[in-house]
């Protein structure tokens, strides 16, 4: 976080923390300047967070800990988040867990919100907040 009230993503923090949350969020993205500010965001919001750098880390993680909510970057190395996508609908036990696509390239037509970026933090969280309203997360 910057002295200028900005996180490293380069857009302005949310003002206030919630109460908190047993939701379970997976950040998957290569960059460790989205990662990281995702991570520290929802960690700060008092939500459970977990981060993979790819898709296969991310398989990994998921079958580990199972979260409410995936972030996924869709270009990324080793596995990108096409294949993590394929992956994940293959499984019986990960298909239903709702997935946030966050890609400058392209979105994925099965995924329960798109965001693209750059992106606004703030975004990310609405939509979080909005996928447990719905109860989806």
């Amino acid at each position: 976080m910057g002295a200028n009230g900005r996180n490293q993503v380069g857009h302005p923090t949310p003002s206030g923390a919630s109460l908190a949350h047993a939701t379970r969020i997976l950040v998957v993205d290569d960059e460790v300047d989205i990662r990281e500010p995702l991570v520290a965001l929802f960690e700060s919001e008092g939500y459970e967070v977990s981060a993979a750098a790819n898709g296969l880390e991310a398989l990994g993680e998921v079958r580990r800990n199972r979260p409410d909510v995936i972030l996924l970057d869709l270009a990324m190395p080793v596995m990108d988040g096409h294949e993590f996508r394929r992956e994940q609908a293959l499984d019986p036990s990960l298909a239903d867990i709702p997935v946030v696509t966050i890609s400058a390239n392209g979105s994925d037509a099965r995924a329960s919100a798109c965001l693209h970026k750059p992106f606004h933090l703030e975004d990310v969280l609405t939509v979080v907040r909005h996928l447990e309203r719905a109860g989806l997360a």
